[in-house]
């Protein structure tokens, strides 16, 4: 009959003694000194899980669990200037100050579908003798 191990990948030196210990993710026993934690990204650190693993089942903590740090808004500019263009636009230019094409006291012209105008309304003429 064959002998199995109770202390699994654990050796046991009488002069020496070490502890065991249960790996939390396969369950197989070793050596307290070949044990470490885990640590994984929590937030903007590396922090320990507490899952207590061997060498073989330690995993790299998972990079995408790292925030992603954007960068600051730029510095705003006091008092920007639009940059200065003939297009018809409404407001001061280098020559003063623009209509955009239309006389004040008339309301802007807006964009719609083209359409044929009216056509003249005829007109009734009497003639006198």
């Amino acid at each position: 009959m064959a002998y199995a191990s109770r202390a699994g990948h654990a050796t046991t030196n009488p002069d020496n003694p070490d502890a065991f210990f249960q790996c939390d993710r396969c369950g197989g026993w070793y050596n307290r000194r070949d044990g470490q934690f885990q640590h994984d990204w929590r937030g903007n650190r590396l922090m320990n899980i507490e899952i207590f693993v061997d060498n073989g089942c330690l995993d790299k903590p998972f990079n995408f669990n790292r925030p992603i740090v954007v960068p600051p808004d730029p510095i705003p500019i006091i008092n920007p200037r639009p940059a200065q263009t003939d297009t018809g636009e409404v407001g001061w230019s280098m020559g003063g100050w623009s209509t955009g094409g239309w006389s004040i006291g008339q309301s802007p012209t807006v964009p719609g579908p083209v359409t044929d105008p009216a056509p003249p309304v005829p007109t009734l003429s009497v003639d006198e003798d």
